[in-house]
């Protein structure tokens, strides 16, 4: 959080702010959220899915909280891949799926990288690697 003391103050001061939650800080700090319901989807987040057996790095277009399917862009290659890179855009395809096909949102964007790629963090790169649903 960056605080000023006015709005045309140029001094600037960083915090952190910690929640208590009685220990159970690894949640707070995890670069991904488990999806238990379909209200923890919202149209354009990237989440992590599973389709064929595989874990696919996705972006929510649409959401039909009637049949409660979810349309989503899927990045290519799946999981586990060797690096940061999730794929180019033109590799995507467009899924329907129900929404308990995704295990995971994650909290922060991916990067844009050159060439239209998209490129996870470190973190949220192990975090997916080693995500269990």
């Amino acid at each position: 959080m960056l605080c000023r003391r006015t709005s045309n103050s140029l001094d600037d001061h960083t915090f952190t702010l910690r929640c208590d939650d009685n220990g159970n800080n690894q949640a707070l700090n995890s670069s991904l959220r488990p999806v238990k319901t379909p209200q923890d989807i919202a149209i354009d987040n990237f989440v992590i899915i599973e389709h064929d057996n595989m874990r696919y790095l996705a972006q929510v277009s649409a959401i039909s909280h009637v049949h409660q399917d979810v349309e989503v862009q899927c990045y290519k290659p799946a999981f586990p891949h060797s690096n940061y890179m999730a794929s180019y855009t033109k590799m995507r395809s467009k899924l329907t799926i129900e929404w308990y096909n995704i295990i995971a949102s994650l909290v922060d964007q991916p990067a844009s990288g050159r060439r239209m790629q998209l490129i996870l963090s470190k973190e949220q790169f192990t975090e997916i690697q080693s995500f269990s649903s």
